[in-house]
C-alpha cells in the first residue's frame, strides 16, 4: 500500500496506481510465490513484478505519448525509496 500511495503523490505522476492496480500486483506476487513453491508472499515477489504490472498504469503529467521508460524509471525509483515491510 505504501508503494501505491507513493505513486499517487509523485510529482511527475498525474494518476497513480489505482486500487485495481494494487489487486493486480497482489495477484502477481501470489502467483510468483506459488511458482516458487511457497505458501506466502515475500517483499521480493512485489519487487519482481512491479514494473510488468504497473508501468503501463501510470499517467504522467508529460502526456499519454511519453515513453514507457519514464514510467519505468519512476517505479524503479519508488521501489528503492519506499521501505520494505520486514
Amino acid at each position: 500500500m505504501q508503494l501505491t500511495t507513493a505513486t499517487r503523490a509523485h510529482d511527475e505522476v498525474r494518476v497513480g496506481i489505482s486500487p485495481r492496480g494494487s489487486l493486480a500486483i497482489a495477484q502477481a506476487a501470489r502467483a510468483t510465490a506459488l511458482m516458487d513453491e511457497r505458501d506466502h508472499v515475500i517483499p521480493e515477489d512485489i519487487l519482481d513484478n512491479a514494473l510488468a504490472v504497473w508501468s503501463h498504469r501510470l499517467v504522467l503529467h508529460s502526456g499519454p505519448f511519453d515513453t514507457q521508460g519514464a514510467a519505468d524509471a519512476i517505479i524503479a525509483g519508488l521501489l528503492t525509496s519506499v521501505a520494505s515491510p520486514v
